[in-house]
């Protein structure tokens, strides 16, 4: 490696006069850094300034806070070198790196002999200091660039499996590059991707090589049957994502696998790929996603393209995310999203929802059509009164057991983690003060818990602690599907925007609410209960979602069981015409994210002319009957 290049490159050293920079490129060391180990950490006192020469490094604060990533030329450790503090964060290598390093005193030594060294060097930290979480943001959202598929079970069949799902990248237009055991064998020699770590020059030719690779734009793909060791490590320490692929049919999976990430990929998000095909269980999915650390699972049916393509879209980036919000009865806008959504041809890839937005995402979750959803959630609603066992109320107004027994017919003894589309519900924990997050066991309880409004139906006790409505603690929850990093996220918001008032009266007066003549609106005990669906905290919703939609709910009640028709009928018409708006600008490719969002509010703001006229509309006028639910991708 030739260190002169290096530090050329480099935005400290470019101006250099040649002379000088060949004198100073003598006083930088090698290091070589393993992929997955930490450079240095916060409070460590300093000792070296960094350049990377290859590689790529990442600056979090202790508290795994990710601050920035740091390629190709960029220096580390340059702030407290100078200062003379201790360092002001963790850098862990999110590659096998190679580092050029200098100690302090040899850094005051140049830039006492070149001053503009040091010129460079502020200007470095200025601009540093500007970028800020933002920048760490968009960071980490370019962090799925290289995705390591690893077989982790015998039997399975890894090479077409990995041929489907790159084909299905390909389709969201991104340049995709493939690369196997095979392909390292036949660049530089038969066992060349056996070659270990700090194996000598070979080593830094085949991590150079990779990095050209991913650098050259779209994503990259390594993938392993792990037949060969080293091969599988090098694909851990080379990528931002891990995709380990099992099979439903029983087999042992790979346990020492499960180590060897612990490894070499530590801070590498894992995802389990579980080979599944039509009528076999699911198998036990929750044990291996804890064997293998994995934060979520996808199942595909060998056979079947159409799966391939929906985690192919995912992984990339391209997966489609739908999130309900809590509203109560507002919540069956929900539904003329969905029959929009049907007559437009477009399918979530994974969807969400708390409070009643978890119910009927529930639902969208089994399949279940914008037809089959009204039916549902009127026979529930209105046709039957599943809210009436009422019970002295010492801790709620309700029981709450004829709900939880309807909510079992309706999702009957279907399990989270077993459903072919991901789902999750969002409840909030009393006991802790905070959200928490369900994606895993049965359906129909966690819905209900999701939904369970306090005062009006008991806590559900869980772990030692109690759960409430999801509403109170994330009111759409767009953060957590932003979370799990699958996409574009269209978010569904019902809240009604205002909250309870009482207008006219000064008070205070305590009992002004009990006289028919100061509260005119009568405000009642449900409406009271109800108000924690008020849009208190959703999280950064606005920032995070590609689409949100505030649904056309202006003057529905929480407990406005008898309007649901009119705001699905609304609420499509509006949905229609904002995804119109949505789709084409995606389609355009040529706009900023902020262009996009003008665009699409100014076709909201048609559709809620619309959704307006249509609400005026005399009662006996046509309405458009709901689309068949169709599965196709966009």
């Amino acid at each position: 490696m030739d260190k002169k290049t290096v530090l050329a490159g480099s935005p400290l050293f470019r101006d250099l006069a040649p002379d000088a920079l060949a004198a100073i490129a003598e006083r930088f060391d090698i290091e070589e850094l393993r992929g997955g180990r930490t450079l240095f950490r916060e409070g460590d006192l300093p000792d070296f300034l960094y350049v990377v020469a290859t590689g790529r490094l990442q600056a979090q604060h202790g508290d795994g806070a990710v601050i920035g990533e740091i390629g190709r030329g960029e220096p580390v450790g340059e702030m407290a070198l100078l200062s003379g503090e201790t360092r002001g964060a963790d850098v862990v290598a999110l590659r096998d790196s190679l580092l050029l390093r200098i100690n302090r005193m040899a850094l005051l030594d140049v830039v006492s002999r070149h001053p503009s060294a040091l010129l460079s060097l502020c200007a470095t930290i200025a601009k540093r200091s500007r970028r800020g979480p933002r920048r760490a943001r968009l960071d980490a959202a370019r962090g799925n660039r290289t995705i390591a598929v690893i077989r982790a079970q015998a039997g399975v069949r890894l090479g077409p499996l990995v041929e489907r799902i790159v084909g299905g990248m390909r389709k969201t237009g991104k340049v995709v590059r493939c690369i196997g055991a095979a392909d390292v064998d036949k660049q530089f020699g038969d066992g060349a991707a056996q070659t270990a770590f700090g194996d000598g020059d070979r080593h830094r030719i085949i991590s150079a090589w990779l990095e050209r690779r991913e650098l050259a734009g779209g994503h990259l793909v390594l993938w392993s049957d792990a037949n060969g060791e080293q091969w599988t490590e090098r694909c851990l320490r080379q990528c931002d994502r891990v995709v380990v692929v099992v099979s439903s049919d029983g087999g042992q999976p790979a346990v020492a696998l499960a180590r060897t990430l612990r490894q070499h990929a530590p801070r590498a998000p894992v995802d389990l790929l579980v080979l599944r095909p039509d009528g076999v269980p699911a198998g036990d999915v929750l044990e291996r996603r804890v064997l293998f650390g994995a934060r979520s699972h996808y199942f595909v049916r060998p056979d079947a393209q159409a799966d391939h393509d929906a985690v192919a879209r995912q992984l990339s980036g391209h997966g489609l995310g739908l999130v309900f919000g809590g509203g109560g009865a507002r919540a069956f806008a929900h539904v003329g999203l969905v029959r929009a959504m049907e007559e437009l041809g477009v399918s979530a890839d994974i969807v969400g929802g708390t409070s009643m937005g978890a119910f009927f995402a529930g639902m969208h979750a089994i399949g279940a059509s914008s037809r089959d959803m009204l039916a549902i959630g009127r026979a529930t609603f209105i046709d039957r009164n599943y809210l009436n066992d009422w019970v002295w109320p010492s801790v709620s107004l309700v029981r709450g057991r004829k709900f939880f027994k309807r909510l079992a017919s309706v999702f009957g003894d279907a399990r989270i983690e077993d459903l072919r589309m991901p789902y999750f519900c969002v409840s909030t924990n009393l006991t802790r003060g905070r959200q928490e997050v369900h994606d895993g066991g049965p359906l129909a309880t966690w819905v209900g818990t999701s939904m369970c409004v306090p005062g009006i139906a008991p806590p559900v006790a869980w772990n030692g602690c109690l759960l409430v409505d999801g509403a109170i603690a994330n009111s759409l929850p767009v953060d957590v599907m932003h979370a799990l990093g699958r996409g574009p996220i269209i978010a569904s918001d019902v809240a009604a925007g205002a909250g309870l008032d009482a207008p006219g009266i000064v008070g205070p007066d305590p009992e002004a609410l009990l006289h028919r003549r100061t509260n005119p609106s009568r405000v009642s005990l449900f409406g009271l209960l109800g108000s924690g669906y008020a849009p208190s905290r959703d999280n950064g919703a606005d920032d995070l979602a590609d689409l949100r939609l505030r649904m056309p709910v202006q003057g529905a009640r929480t407990f406005g069981w008898r309007e649901i028709q009119s705001l699905v009928d609304r609420s499509y018409e509006y949905s229609l015409a904002a995804l119109r708006g949505f789709l084409d600008d995606r389609k355009r490719g040529d706009r900023s994210r902020a262009e996009r969002r003008e665009r699409v509010t100014a076709r909201v703001r048609e559709a809620t002319a619309a959704a307006t006229a249509a609400s005026a509309a005399p009662p006996g006028g046509r309405t458009r009957a709901p689309a068949t639910r169709s599965r196709s991708t966009r």
